[in-house]
């Protein structure tokens, strides 16, 4: 038997948030309460919006699916995902960082906060299995490897949010020139 994909809402308010600051015409038309509704567990939650905004509340990956679909649109962007997890760590700079954020800021070094990675990868989800390792020779490059587990396959919009996640941390290291992604 399989287990039930979750996802904390941590990646679900950074969603919500960007869709609240780029398109706030757009965002007041969501209806959170119907896309709770995919999972027949959260139908009893009165502040549908709320409970997905809050970083401490984890939902089925149905749930997170459905949001990926109405921001995507309400904003009439399929690369909201990608965008919505830029301008999350893009916030870092300017407004007040979360303990990951502080740390990428304290080390300054962006290998030894992704040693740790396949630990975040499972305080994220329960599908997701992220490896980094560098390669000898290559001193100034650092691989990160994400693996979808089954039953999760990866779709678009999931894709492109651990990418922007990469990207966005990765950046906050002003040491970091480039962040480069393949699909193999």
């Amino acid at each position: 038997m399989t287990s039930q994909p979750w996802i904390t809402c941590l990646q679900s308010g950074m969603l919500i948030r960007h869709l609240e600051t780029r398109y706030p015409n757009q965002a007041s038309k969501i209806d959170f309460q119907q896309i709770m509704e995919t999972a027949e567990s959260l139908q009893e939650i009165q502040d549908a919006k709320g409970f997905l905004s809050d970083p401490s509340n984890w939902v089925p990956l149905s749930v997170f699916w459905e949001l990926i679909k109405a921001c995507e649109l309400a904003s009439g962007d399929k690369d909201f995902t990608y965008r919505a997890a830029l301008a999350y760590y893009e916030n870092a700079k300017t407004g007040t960082p979360t303990l990951l954020e502080t740390i990428v800021l304290l080390l300054n070094d962006v290998e030894s906060v992704f040693r740790p990675i396949g630990d975040w990868a499972s305080a994220y989800t329960n599908y997701l299995q992220l490896q980094s390792f560098t390669c000898p020779g290559e001193s100034q490059t650092l691989h990160i490897l994400s693996k979808y587990l089954p039953p999760v396959d990866p779709v678009f919009g999931n894709f492109r949010l651990v990418l922007g996640n990469f990207e966005g941390i990765a950046k906050l290291d002003p040491s970091v020139n480039t962040v480069t992604c393949e699909e193999l």
